[in-house]
């Protein structure tokens, strides 16, 4: 309650005006025109805009809210850019409202489902230095899975497995054969982060060959994605297992082929001629079957 001690104090009180007695612009909201205070300043909205049309012209929203944050000190979120350089025609287009999908449980041990993609070297170099892991999720690109399958006019049907398929049942590894890129989305969203981020952290740091790459990679990209994308497994114990003390990885990791030995005691294996010599207990070796290990290094 207020309590007037006066007629001068009760005329000196301003009472808002009622919107009715105000016309047509009572509807409008009194902030109108004002600017907010925790709003930025032209100033620096002027500088980011021409930062980011300078030195950051390829990276996202996402990408360039952290990096203005860590190179220049200036924090401001994603949404805030975006709703900057939208009407100045940066972002890219936009995206379609997805399908209704089911969201399916990370491996609950590190390392028990690896994603794979494209070179086999790095599956050898993996299981050299951090043993085996689990199992592979990975798509049917032909180096992986046979994907002929039979015609109309032509039978072309192939079960056999491939050469990756019999190494990984022999060492034991699980495999799972992605139908659609989508099956695999979060292996394609890694790679499209690693297309977008990576290459444009290399263009700002001024790195254009191999080595500085992948020191840059090692060093400073993968554990700052780590920190902001990484996820603790629900179980501790990693799901890494290192292979029998019998097992030879070289002659797993490989291309194995069986050949039956000519009259001439040689054999042929990818255009290369291989001749047999006799031993002290077998003077030849013709019609003899023979298992020939191609290695990694040609060899």
């Amino acid at each position: 309650m207020i309590v007037f001690n006066s007629f001068a104090n009760f005329a000196c009180l301003r009472l808002p005006v009622p919107p009715a007695r105000q016309g047509p612009e009572g509807i409008l909201h009194g902030n109108k025109g004002r600017r907010p205070s925790h709003s930025f300043s032209i100033e620096k909205k002027e500088r980011v805009v021409e930062l980011a049309k300078e030195r950051y012209f390829d990276f996202n929203f996402s990408h360039l809210s952290e990096i203005l944050e860590e190179e220049e000190g200036i924090k401001i979120n994603r949404e805030t850019l975006r709703q900057w350089f939208r009407p100045l025609g940066f972002g890219g287009k936009v995206r379609k409202q997805p399908h209704h999908r089911k969201r399916r449980k990370h491996s609950g041990r590190e390392r028990k489902l690896l994603f794979l993609d494209g070179c086999l070297h790095v599956c050898i170099e993996m299981c050299r230095i951090y043993d085996l892991p689990a199992g592979f999720y990975l798509d049917r690109a032909s180096q992986f899975t046979t994907t002929r399958h039979g015609g109309i006019h032509v039978a072309q049907s192939d079960q056999k497995p491939t050469q990756f398929e019999r190494a990984m049942k022999e060492l034991g590894i699980g495999l799972i054969f992605a139908h659609s890129p989508q099956a695999r989305g979060r292996g394609e969203r890694i790679n499209g982060t690693f297309q977008d981020r990576l290459v444009s952290e290399l263009r700002l740091r001024s790195i254009h060959n191999a080595q500085d790459a992948t020191i840059y990679l090692n060093q400073t990209f993968i554990p700052r994605y780590c920190r902001r994308f990484g996820v603790e497994p629900e179980d501790k114990i990693s799901a890494w297992r290192s292979p029998p003390h019998e097992t030879d990885i070289l002659n797993i990791l490989c291309k194995r082929f069986q050949r039956t030995v000519k009259n001439d005691n040689a054999i042929s294996v990818n255009g290369q001629i291989i001749q047999l010599r006799p031993t002290r207990n077998r003077p030849h070796f013709v019609r003899a079957k023979v298992t020939v290990n191609l290695w990694v290094d040609g060899s």
